[in-house]
């Protein structure tokens, strides 16, 4: 790796290799053009992937025999740097978003990708001319090992549009020459809900709160109390049987379910869903006892901030329920049976309107309907 040393008025990259004689040989670079180290660092490693890798065979940079390529013969004439085509690019998707057009930045966008084609640009060598990026230029920016694998992706999926809108302008050659092959997804298991497995879990919820109630010295009121967290497993069974998300179960209005019709409204003026929108979903036949019993208890109080809300427990700690949750988890361990019927086909909270909707006909419903 090549190293760089600090000298008045510019840098000296250092360059090593044990096979060519003299093993070291010396290449100054402006700190004009380069006025920052990590600027000078950057530098430094282009112009060693440049001696490392060739296409042709042939070393595209020797510092043996050669002094650094300044910026006028570096550039050319009559061609696009890679620092201006990341302006250029930057400018046309933004214009693109001030005009609502697909495929337009926001702000926000605007800043992430541009902060990241910016350190592709200078990694790679930003006075370089766009036709003469290769795949290794991709490669060194992309394969890190401080990245995440996450990172990597998202950084390519950034990195492919731009090289595509370098094909389209005539700048550079085809995105899927310059780009690197896809990465590797880990396959995640998918979440299985057990119909069995819910009763057991309310089951074993309803001790933990019993025996909070009696604990000495234990709050009989208040969002801590064993029985205002009673509340839960109806919740829970309820979320069961419509499929849905926690965030949507808990800010469930009391006034969104509507029993004369059998359907309920999920998300408001205040809260929209995962979706960002708003959805109306049929009750499914188990949940209708759960729904009948909610705005039977709720009559009267429509003020209630949500169906899962007892004014007994404050607005502000609604929606923490980690550490029943985690409790309950610890317990279900100790308590609860391993499940032996079989697993329902998918995972109620991506897929819930198909499931509430559908349920009856595909039969899910009366495989839910068996729950203890």
């Amino acid at each position: 790796m090549a190293s760089v040393r600090e000298q008045k008025t510019s840098w000296t990259v250092r360059f090593y290799d044990a096979a060519r004689r003299p093993k070291t040989a010396r290449v100054t670079i402006p700190k004009a053009q380069f006025p920052r180290e990590r600027d000078a660092d950057r530098e430094a490693e282009r112009l060693q992937g440049l001696y490392d890798y060739s296409a042709s065979g042939e070393r595209q940079f020797d510092p043996w025999v050669q002094d650094w390529p300044g910026a006028d013969e570096a550039t050319g004439a009559g061609g696009t740097t890679l620092r201006e085509a990341v302006r250029a690019y930057c400018r046309h998707k933004r214009r693109l978003g001030k005009k609502d057009l697909r495929g337009g930045w926001n702000e926000g966008t605007e800043h992430r990708n541009r902060s990241q084609l910016e350190d592709f640009a200078e990694r790679s060598g930003g006075h370089r001319l766009t036709r003469d990026l290769t795949q290794k230029d991709a490669e060194r920016f992309l394969f890190r090992d401080e990245l995440a694998p996450a990172t990597k992706r998202s950084y390519r999926r950034t990195l492919a549009t731009f090289l595509r809108w370098l094909d389209d302008e005539g700048l550079a050659a085809s995105a899927e020459d310059l780009l690197p092959p896809q990465f590797k997804r880990r396959q995640k298991r998918k979440t299985l809900v057990y119909p069995n497995e819910l009763g057991a879990l309310c089951r074993v919820h309803r001790r933990i709160c019993v025996a909070r109630c009696l604990r000495k010295h234990a709050p009989r009121t208040g969002a801590n109390s064993g029985l205002a967290r009673l509340w839960m497993a109806i919740a829970w069974r309820f979320a069961f049987y419509q499929c849905l998300r926690r965030a949507e179960t808990l800010q469930l209005k009391v006034g969104a379910i509507d029993t004369r019709r059998w359907q309920m409204h999920v998300g408001d003026e205040d809260f929209l869903p995962k979706g960002r929108s708003e959805d109306t979903i049929r009750i499914t036949p188990p949940a209708r006892p759960i729904a009948a019993y909610l705005t039977t208890n709720a009559a009267g109080h429509a003020t209630a901030p949500s169906t899962f809300s007892p004014r007994s427990r404050p607005a502000a700690t609604t929606s923490r329920s980690s550490r029943p949750c985690a409790e309950l988890t610890q317990a279900t361990s100790r308590y609860a049976a391993s499940p032996s019927v079989a697993p329902l086909s998918t995972s109620p909270a991506p897929r819930r309107t198909a499931c509430a909707t559908a349920g009856s006909r595909t039969g899910l419903t009366r495989a839910r309907a068996t729950a203890g």
